[in-house]
């Protein structure tokens, strides 16, 4: 017996190695895949069947948010208070894992809902210490957007052109885009806003006016997410008790900004520093 045991010594210690490493990836994988939902349909929910009807007087266009393959990368996530974080659809479809970009860390995030109508989707992280943006009641004519164009910090100044109806025919949806021009950007040099979709368009006061997903790089123009299905996509999520912690309570401290113009700079690094504007970093 000691021969036998003398003689396989590696072998037996190759075997125990390799089973603790498929038991151990095992273990991490289930532990670290993201889970996604889609938020139930009500009486207040607008199909994009009826959107068919309701924006038909709109212009349309197309968004083609599908990847011929699966990649990873990174978008912008921002705080709405109860510890729920809103981004783009886009941003995270497809995902093996989410995390939330802390400081030098990074936050995994295990679940997500998906709005079933709109480039929207929406998530639980523990907020503690993080100020929140509140939703406008109406959308400005004068807005502003903060967050990662391109995976690094970004700011834009917007103005608000009309409105225009968004049709992903991957996700089968078609939903009311407000439609903003580039005024300004931060910094001078950035060639695109790819990074800054999931981020907030916020007025003067720090009222959420909408969520970037798109972009018209030739006319310098930007596409948003309105009130209608930001509004829902919340309510919507307090009524998913698998997807929520109803019990929790959270002193929330909302976000207060008066009249930014030519601040816009100092408040999007504040935002970010402040971490109620993220990066969100999906990996395929």
């Amino acid at each position: 017996m000691y021969s036998f045991i003398k003689n396989n010594i590696y072998l037996f210690i190759a075997f125990i190695t390799v089973s603790w490493a498929i038991l151990n990836n095992i273990s991490i994988n289930e532990k670290t895949v993201t889970k996604f939902f889609f938020a139930q349909k009500d009486k207040n929910f607008i199909t994009s069947q009826k959107n068919e009807v309701n924006l038909r007087n709109l212009d349309k266009y197309n968004l083609n948010i599908k990847s011929k393959r699966n990649q990873s990368g990174s978008g912008t996530a921002f705080y709405v208070g109860q510890n729920l974080w809103i981004t783009a659809r886009h941003v995270i479809n497809n995902c093996s894992e989410v995390y939330l970009k802390d400081g030098s860390n990074k936050k995994f995030i295990e679940k997500i809902l998906i709005h079933p109508n709109s480039d929207l989707a929406l998530f639980k992280y523990n907020s503690f210490d993080i100020k929140n943006f509140n939703i406008a009641q109406k959308i400005s004519k004068k807005s502003f957007s903060s967050g990662y164009p391109a995976g690094n910090p970004g700011d834009a100044a917007l103005q608000l052109l009309g409105f225009m109806a968004m049709e992903a025919r991957s996700y089968n949806i078609l939903e009311k885009h407000s439609i903003y021009a580039v005024l300004d950007k931060n910094p001078r040099n950035l060639l695109s806003f790819g990074g800054l979709s999931g981020g907030p368009a916020f007025d003067d006061y720090g009222l959420i006016n909408g969520v970037v997903v798109a972009e018209f790089k030739r006319r310098g123009l930007i596409g948003a997410v309105g009130l209608n299905q930001i509004n829902w996509l919340i309510e919507a999520s307090n009524k998913e008790a698998e997807f929520f912690d109803k019990n929790s309570k959270i002193n929330d401290i909302v976000i207060k900004l008066d009249k930014i113009d030519k601040n816009y700079k100092k408040i999007g690094n504040e935002l970010r520093k402040s971490k109620s504007v993220s990066k969100i970093i999906c990996i395929a």
